[in-house]
């Protein structure tokens, strides 16, 4: 029996045309017929612009609405390496989307050609971005991080055109199977001597269109191609989906609407994660959609400076980040005095009987407001800081995230809200807003009549925003009509939807019995050490862990960077730490070893996806010899509930 979100909401929320507020579109029939816009550099001013403008129904419309409205406005503000950040103006961006769209199509790129950009984040990555649209082309971003084999298969998969690299340092890193697939590679910045006829220098090419004083720009339809994405591949098969213009348009409508409610007009929105996924570029595009000056940050790594430099509104994330963060505020507050433990502890019972008033409707009384307020003042509000002092609400995805995180940073004053979203939907399947979440769900689904769930708890959609571009997908059909997401969940009375896992994380022991893999591995990485882990369970009498540990946490505690050098005390405390994360687990559930790796886990290996999510098939047969040794001496009777694998794959029992 299949259950319809539809019937458990009630009823849709209409768009707003809020978001559209000032613009003055001019009605043009695309039709067949290419629609070409001849500009100099004043005509951004003008009202000519609109000669063939249009409603916004692409991702480059909302882009030249903007330039219209505001020219002089903030674009974007890329972060340099002092710490100041530089502004784009919007009419100087256009100049740059103008000069590149030229040098693009000097390269022979037109509608439907793809660019692939292996570009840091920044406003480099956004310039060849719409350049490539502005010449109907088809953007697809790649991490020049990512296995250089799997580079190789996507590049050849979606069949680029012209691929975009930063230097001759990422450049030596592709294989000569990949300069056989594309016709050009560009490097943004010059080589010290190269006579290659495919590699071009970005600036010198569009120098070159600098001396044209006009060029046509080909708007792109509605139902053109506008990007090429791919699935992370933790099941070690990466799927390409391609979406539309009006597909991408028609998310960051609905996502503008549901969110920008909480928010002011010109709020700031930090750009971090990798624009190579369409999670980041969405939100730009949204923040473009909203007015919002977007801030650009090149390094992941410096996102702590970057979120007090910036101090946005809203930060969107991965639960590791999120996970690090709680962890990392416990762990300081552990180090304090027995009366400070005592107040932070405190404050957060006072914090939950807040949120418990708030969330049932009742009043939280003056006594417990004053109380409130107290804490805040004094404890909160300093973690708040941490984010920069004004974020609105924090946005979690592609993963899920324990439910007493969340409710920690909805205490402290920063609603975090899950959202669901699929690599085959623009638009998020489901989500939490500011004024409308339920804790431990993802929301409700943003259309409901879009979704059901099967007599299996299998989450099934009835339509979806993408084209598949490979037939090796995890993505099926159900009756012809439907299409199996691969994920378990069921709809409360109130239409939030609840996620149980994916069909891929249930495996059975060679008892029988089925362990929930992703249920395990996040109780372990939720012990305040630990960065990673995978669990090892499929046809084995038990699981088994494998895990690294946190890079600081070692180096503090042993000078290096390797877990060798663990005293007995620090020993004793991971494993108990790990125990007590698992205990309340069903017997065949909970891991009967824990095998601490002498390296943390690598996306140039392929051990980690782009994104950063653990691939298990990989990780277990690069350890493979290891994991064997791990189950004969557990065969054997050995009772070390904590070993460690050196970097030759050996399985060592901790020295006393």
């Amino acid at each position: 029996m299949l259950r319809s979100a539809e019937k458990a909401e009630g009823e849709k929320s209409s768009v707003s045309s809020a978001g559209m507020a000032g613009r003055n579109p001019v009605e043009t029939s695309r039709g067949n017929v290419d629609c070409v816009i001849e500009m100099s550099t004043e005509d951004v001013r003008s009202s000519s612009a609109t000669a063939c403008r249009r409603s916004p129904d692409t991702v480059v419309d909302t882009l030249l609405s903007r330039i219209e409205r505001e020219p002089e406005a903030v674009l974007f503000a890329e972060r340099q390496d002092d710490g100041s950040y530089t502004d784009v103006l919007a009419e100087d961006f256009y100049q740059r989307v103008r000069s590149g769209a030229h040098a693009l199509a000097q390269l022979g790129v037109g509608f439907g050609d793809k660019v692939g950009i292996m570009l840091p984040n920044g406003v480099q990555w956004e310039v060849i971005q719409y350049s490539c649209l502005f010449r109907g082309g088809v953007v697809v971003g790649f991490d020049s991080r990512d296995n250089i084999g799997r580079l190789e298969k996507l590049i050849a998969l979606a069949e680029i055109k012209v691929l975009v690299v930063p230097d001759e340092r990422v450049l030596g890193r592709l294989s000569q199977r990949i300069r056989e697939v594309v016709d050009t590679i560009v490097l943004i910045e010059p080589p010290a001597e190269s006579s290659d006829p495919q590699i071009i220098h970005w600036k010198a090419l569009c120098s070159e269109s600098e001396a044209t004083d006009f060029i046509d720009l080909r708007l792109p339809r509605p139902e053109e191609l506008a990007t090429i994405v791919f699935s992370s591949g933790t099941s070690s098969v990466q799927k390409g989906v391609a979406f539309t213009h009006a597909d991408l348009a028609r998310a960051v409508r609905m996502m503008s609407e549901h969110f920008n409610r909480s928010v002011d007009e010109g709020s700031r929105t930090l750009s971090w994660l990798p624009l190579a996924h369409l999670t980041q570029r969405m939100v730009n595009f949204s923040a473009l959609y909203s007015n919002s000056p977007v801030f650009l940050v090149p390094e992941p790594g410096v996102i702590s400076d970057a979120l007090k430099e910036v101090r946005p509104s809203i930060f969107v994330g991965v639960p590791r980040v999120f996970e690090k963060v709680y962890n990392k505020i416990h762990s300081a507050v552990e180090q304090q005095s027995l009366i400070s433990r005592t107040l932070f502890t405190l404050s957060l019972r006072i914090a939950e009987a807040r949120f418990a008033a708030m969330e049932q409707g009742r009043d939280e009384g003056s006594l417990l407001r004053f109380t409130y307020q107290f804490f805040d003042k004094r404890i909160f509000r300093k973690i708040r800081e941490g984010f920069g002092g004004e974020i609105r609400f924090l946005i979690s995805g592609s993963a899920p995230i324990s439910p007493s995180i969340v409710r920690f940073f909805h205490f402290i004053g920063m609603p975090l809200l899950e959202v669901y979203a699929l690599t085959e939907q623009a638009l998020p399947v489901a989500m939490n807003q500011p004024t409308s979440f339920r804790i431990g769900s993802v929301g409700r689904p943003l259309e409901p009549d879009n979704i059901v769930i099967n007599e299996n708890g299998e989450i099934l959609l009835r339509r979806l925003t993408s084209i598949r571009l490979t037939g090796a997908t995890d993505l099926g059909e159900d009756e012809s009509t439907y299409y199996s997401t691969g994920d378990y969940g069921y709809l409360d009375e109130d239409g939030f939807l609840f996620l149980n896992g994916r069909a891929s994380d249930w495996v059975k022991t060679s008892s029988g019995n089925r362990v929930f893999l992703s249920s395990v591995e996040k109780r372990v990485e939720a012990v305040p050490m630990v960065d990673s882990a995978i669990v090892i369970a499929e046809g084995r009498k038990c699981p088994v862990v494998l895990l690294s540990l946190d890079r600081k946490y070692l180096r503090a505690a042993t000078g290096s960077a390797t877990p060798e050098g663990l005293s007995v005390p620090q020993r004793l405390k991971i494993s108990g730490e790990l125990a007590d994360a698992v205990r309340d687990l069903p017997q065949y559930e909970r891991p009967a070893c824990f095998a601490v790796l002498s390296r943390p886990f690598d996306s140039v290996t392929g051990e980690l996806t782009v994104s950063l999510k653990p691939c298990r098939k990989v990780i277990a047969h690069t350890y493979t010899s290891a994991i064997e040794d791990i189950y004969r001496r557990l065969d054997a009777g050995h009772s070390d509930r904590l070993v460690w694998i050196d970097r030759r794959n050996c399985v060592r029992p901790f020295a006393n």
